[in-house]
């Protein structure tokens, strides 16, 4: 399943290649959900990167991994990231601010 402006729907090839289809088992709805995600990342770094400021550029970084990464695999990697290589807390993650 893909979606418009937010909105999921399936694609007429969703129906061809998988009848029954189920999004999480259908190989071309996810590539469409991985090309959408890839637009919103690139549309951030273009639009704000070049913003003056590591605050920014830090909501910038945290706004791209938001759209490459579902909410749980984005919680996952900022909950690794804080823990470190050891497993001891060594950074905080942080959400910046937007420009």
């Amino acid at each position: 399943m893909t979606t418009v402006k937010g909105v999921p729907y399936r694609t007429p090839a969703c129906d061809k290649h998988l009848p029954e289809n189920d999004s999480d088992e259908c190989p071309w709805c996810k590539i469409d959900d991985l090309k959408t995600r890839i637009a919103g990342a690139i549309e951030m770094a273009t639009e704000y990167g070049a913003t003056d400021g590591a605050h920014h550029k830090m909501w910038v970084i945290d706004q791209m991994m938001r759209n490459l990464l579902t909410e749980q695999e984005y919680e996952t990697e900022i909950a690794c990231f804080e823990a470190g290589d050891d497993g001891k807390p060594w950074y905080e993650w942080d959400e910046g601010i937007p420009p």
